[in-house]
């Protein structure tokens, strides 16, 4: 019945609801859609191991996009499938940025370890959902490549850097993306990254071409996956730009809305 469908589903604030769980009625869902033929994936920032939990509830039957599209992996079969790093030595902007804003706090992804360089009431938060030491780290002794940097902090705050970096690379292409992940987040990422540039790459590589897909997301760094040609639904909780490139808006996160799209699926793939 849904055989050639692969539902990617966004993690935080749409799989997962507000006590950052995955609902009964979506578990059930999902099950069943797999039980009939359907594939199903996760696409997150996070990290491997703060994802297993998750997984242990929800098994996937395909490749997992991590790190907002820094990394696919197999979890099946405990393979990187595809990568992409920070090619650009970001420690002296960095830097800058941390004279100029300094209650910001900063988180760089290392290959499969976070090191918390600067701490604030945000990467206190986040570190509770990654579930990493704390150990605050040198930013000059970490040597790059680095899967992204996260910077936390208030809003506006965010705002007043990314008018920054784009003053500072006015004449110049940005040599890495930056995009917002949560309200307090901003992340730079390796040029060309995206959770939709990953997707292509499923598609390309690793024999998911004639799939429908079908995706759900909630924030900013969700826009490509959300765009066409994929099947995008945002949440009703969904940053206004999300549900502006979506095709269908659905049940916000608390009210289990992966169990509607799969309900909807023959109205929408046709």
């Amino acid at each position: 019945m849904y055989e050639n469908i692969l539902l990617i589903c966004d993690m935080d604030g749409t799989l997962l609801n507000s006590k950052d769980e995955i609902s009964k009625e979506n578990i059930e869902a999902i099950e069943e859609f797999k039980a009939k033929g359907g594939l199903f994936t996760i696409a997150t920032g996070r990290k491997e191991s703060s994802v297993i939990e998750y997984l242990q509830q929800v098994p996937i039957n395909a490749p997992a996009i991590l790190y907002n599209g820094s990394l696919i992996y197999d979890f099946n079969n405990q393979q990187v499938l595809w990568e992409r790093e920070l090619d650009y030595d970001v420690q002296e902007i960095l830097l800058d940025i941390v004279k100029r804003f300094p209650n910001i706090g900063i988180e760089i992804y290392q290959k499969s370890n976070i090191r918390l360089i600067k701490d604030n009431e945000y990467t206190q938060i986040h570190r509770s959902k990654e579930e990493y030491p704390y150990i605050i780290h040198s930013l000059v002794d970490l040597t790059p490549p680095w899967r992204k940097v996260l910077i936390a902090a208030e809003t506006d705050t965010l705002t007043e850097i990314e008018q920054y970096m784009m003053e500072l690379f006015a004449n110049q292409p940005m040599p890495f993306r930056i995009c917002r992940s949560e309200r307090y987040f901003l992340e730079w990422l390796p040029t060309n990254v995206s959770k939709g540039k990953a997707i292509e790459v499923l598609k390309e590589q690793f024999g998911f071409a004639n799939h429908n897909i079908i995706t759900a997301g909630n924030e900013t760094n969700d826009l490509e996956m959300l765009a066409e040609p994929n099947i995008g639904f945002a949440v009703e909780n969904a940053h206004p730009d999300a549900k502006s490139v979506a095709k269908y808006i659905c049940a916000n996160h608390n009210e289990h809305p992966i169990r509607e799209i799969i309900h909807r699926l023959q109205e929408v793939i046709r």
